[in-house]
């Protein structure tokens, strides 16, 4: 045969033989050294490689600092979030009530002025707890005067309630006719002077 047909069928064989491999790639069998018929991998009990996922190593590393400071914005946007909620709403007083707790003065001041804004007076019980653990005064004064707002309003709700109430009889303003107005005490009319 001629020196140019023997390369060109070394050549023709060759590529076949590549395009066996891919084909054999592309679907899932084993590439390197079977025979094309033995099957795949998994046909043979010859078990897959284990794949060893590298360990995640894009850890940020934060100070304490930073670590407190996350803290406090996390404890302060649950506060502004307890704010957005009612008066009576049960998880704005659980959150409140935590934030109340907390180590942190800056968080425990926010808590207190939420309470006030929320105007929730189930809040007081804890506000009077936490007051003898408290040693700042400038804090103290502080929750005192959120629970003095805070029972003027529940003494403002019952006043609203009573006169409200039609089997209670709200005092009259206006003297009826023929009626003297009551003199109020310690104060004697002009006349019996």
């Amino acid at each position: 045969m001629r020196p140019k047909i023997v390369v060109l069928m070394f050549l023709l064989a060759a590529a076949v033989l590549g395009c066996f491999v891919v084909i054999k790639a592309i679907t899932g069998g084993s590439a390197g050294g079977s025979p094309i018929g033995a099957g795949s991998a998994r046909e043979s009990n010859v078990e897959p490689a284990v794949v060893i996922q590298p360990p995640i190593t894009n850890l940020i590393a934060t100070t304490p600092t930073e670590d407190r400071e996350a803290r406090i914005e996390k404890d302060l946007d649950a506060l502004r979030e307890a704010l957005g909620g009612t008066a009576g709403n049960p998880e704005s007083l659980v959150i409140i009530a935590d934030r109340l707790l907390s180590p942190d003065a800056q968080v425990r001041k926010a808590a207190v002025v939420t309470a006030s804004h929320l105007g929730d007076t189930n809040i007081l019980p804890y506000l009077t707890g936490i007051l003898p653990n408290i040693e700042d005064p400038h804090e103290k004064a502080d929750i005192m005067d959120a629970i003095d707002y805070l029972k003027l309003l529940m003494i403002g709700e019952a006043t609203q309630t009573n006169m409200l109430d039609p089997t209670n009889p709200a005092p009259s303003t206006a003297s009826q006719p023929g009626s003297r107005p009551r003199p109020r005490p310690g104060i004697k009319p002009a006349a019996e002077k």
